[in-house]
């Protein structure tokens, strides 16, 4: 149980004071369903993965309750997801029943054969921005691969905000659509881009550019984009950049 630095080693480290029940069992308030692999991790160091992708993205949650770093690697740095069909080019952002046809609803449900869960959760897609409201009610970045209305802002008064969305290292994606949406009785974009680059560390091509647009309504509805320009090269990030002020002359912000 000490092997590793982990939630579990802290508890019995001798550094915090744990009381077992009155049956000799220390209680941890947690569904056992998988803790096996927990337990098995923590004997060989190694785990041999469930064929079933939905249980693995189960463990992974597990892992990650139990803060075993070495866990969680072996479970994403071997890649379970399906190969990413060629004439599938959309990048819906998946918050409305309409739009669970895209790219990110695909990854979240293992290609439509798993309950979804959220892609940035499980770290299948990695989610950030260039900054985070101060409010905690608006901070959570998950929300923007979300499957509902989202409700994460960056912090506005911060010149060309954005938000970045890097897929799996094995996806790399000829848009030719993408999806955007705002919150009920928000500012909704009225000025931004699409960018995008071939790796996380490649040179950032713009894809779409949009100013003075009003199509993105208030009532929370998400709209369809179409790339008018003929996309070359296939891409793993995708940026959405703030380039001036939102609906309401608002100081630009994405959210």
């Amino acid at each position: 149980l000490l092997k590793e630095e982990s939630m579990i080693s802290a508890m019995f480290s001798g550094r915090y004071k744990v009381e077992c029940e009155e049956d000799g069992y220390y209680f941890i308030d947690r569904d056992g369903t998988h803790f096996r692999y927990i337990l098995n991790f923590l004997r060989d160091g190694t785990i041999v993965k469930p064929n079933d992708l939905f249980i693995c993205s189960e463990i992974l949650a597990e892992a990650r309750y139990y803060q075993l770093r070495g866990l969680i690697q072996l479970l994403t740095t071997v890649s379970t997801l399906p190969p990413l069909p060629s004439t599938y080019e959309s990048l819906s952002v998946p918050y409305t029943e309409r739009y669970r046809d895209g790219i990110l609803h695909w990854i979240a449900t293992y290609g439509f054969t798993k309950p979804w869960i959220n892609p940035h959760t499980t770290e299948l897609v990695k989610v950030t921005a260039s900054s985070k409201h101060s409010n905690a009610s608006y901070n959570n970045i998950a929300h923007v691969v979300g499957e509902h209305e989202f409700t994460f802002y960056t912090k506005n008064n911060v010149s060309n905000p954005w938000i970045q969305i890097v897929f799996p290292d094995e996806y790399r994606v000829k848009p030719t659509h993408y999806v955007l949406g705002s919150k009920t009785g928000g500012c909704p974009l009225r000025n931004w881009n699409l960018e995008a680059a071939e790796n996380p560390k490649g040179k950032f091509d713009i894809l779409s550019s949009h100013k003075d647009d009003e199509t993105i309504p208030k009532n929370g509805e998400a709209v369809t984009f179409k790339i008018d320009q003929p996309i070359k090269k296939s891409y793993q990030v995708f940026k959405i950049v703030g380039t001036g002020p939102n609906s309401g002359k608002k100081d630009p912000f994405i959210g």
